[in-house]
């Protein structure tokens, strides 16, 4: 089992899960973190089973307690993982040039695993702006460093975020495809509801991880 495929199944990326099982148990989080892209409320439920939940501090938190841990700019390292939030203005500086508000907060997760690194970026919600910015900061990383896997929610037909019908699901299909293949790194979908036939994994919602259940291709 690859050290992404750790990464992936230790973490709860907003509200989704990716239940993918080892031989082993793992030692990195064990999925008692949760880290939230954006302050939707349908990306907070499940939270609550995390015993440590990473947002940006710009958010505000639809419910407090003391589990939770607002992120700045500065990394968090937790166990054998350190998550980056990027914001727009991180973003900008990184790819050098001006971008629309993301629609949500982009976050870098690096892992080590014995003598293993790996790098994910995780963005939980888009708007159809974001699909260039996403391909730029691929773009912009994986020309200096190195980048493993990248997670991208999966649309059926929406109305909002920039586009209308399935213009943002056709869009994010063409990314997560041409991120595979240009870049070779792995995609993982978050189902916003739909799974997507382009990922690698599909994440099962952390509420009904019984029912749901992700997929190889």
């Amino acid at each position: 089992m690859s050290l992404v495929e750790r990464i992936l199944a230790s973490v709860q990326w907003d509200r989704w899960i990716f239940p993918i099982s080892f031989s082993k148990p793992i030692n990195l989080v064990n999925q008692r973190v949760a880290v939230i892209s954006h302050e939707h409320r349908d990306h907070w439920i499940g939270t609550e089973r995390a015993e440590l939940v990473l947002y940006p501090k710009e958010v505000h938190p639809p419910y407090y307690g003391r589990s939770l841990l607002p992120v700045g700019e500065y990394p968090e390292r937790i166990d054998k993982l350190v998550f980056v939030k990027l914001n727009k203005r991180r973003i900008e500086r990184l790819i050098g040039k001006a971008i629309p508000r993301p629609h949500a907060f982009f976050w870098l997760i690096d892992g080590r695993w014995r003598s293993e690194s790996a790098r994910i970026l995780f963005v939980g919600d888009m708007n159809l702006s974001d699909v260039r910015t996403v391909q730029e900061v691929v773009e912009k990383i994986t020309s200096s460093t190195f980048l493993n896997a990248v997670i991208l929610p999966s649309f059926g037909g929406v109305n909002g975020h920039g586009g209308t019908n399935l213009l943002l699901a056709l869009a994010v299909d063409e990314l997560a495809r041409e991120l595979k293949e240009e870049y070779k790194i792995m995609v993982n979908a978050l189902p916003h509801p739909v799974p997507a036939k382009w990922a690698t994994y599909n994440a099962a919602d952390a509420v009904n991880q019984v029912v749901a259940k992700a997929f190889h291709k």
